[in-house]
């Protein structure tokens, strides 16, 4: 499916890439066909269940689920989600380690 340009320019503006990160994005395949179908997901809730959990370091549970919108953002306002371990009472996941924070920042090899 073909994908104006205004959409091209707003995706490389909404990911901060300059125009030859763009043009790297633009031209897979992959890329091409999960931005054409974007309008359809914004209108969709993604469900992840936990369905096997051992020795899990973030504690989740079977039956866990998790709520993301149609860009992959994880969703905090559902009832089921209040007062999961994972996530303050904020809504907001827990903030990582300081050791974590000291790490230089990911450089994307686009």
């Amino acid at each position: 499916m073909k994908v104006d340009e205004s959409t091209w320019k707003f995706m490389q503006k909404h990911l901060g890439f300059n125009d030859e990160e763009l043009e790297l994005f633009r031209n897979n395949p992959r890329t091409v066909d999960i931005v054409s179908k974007a309008p359809a997901l914004m209108k969709k809730t993604i469900v992840a269940e936990v369905v096997a959990s051992h020795g899990c370091n973030s504690q989740h549970k079977v039956g866990d689920r998790f709520y993301f919108d149609g860009s992959g953002n994880l969703l905090t306002k559902y009832p089921e989600l209040l007062g999961h371990p994972r996530l303050n009472c904020g809504g907001q996941l827990i903030k990582p380690c300081p050791a974590c924070q000291q790490r230089p920042p990911y450089t994307s090899p686009l």
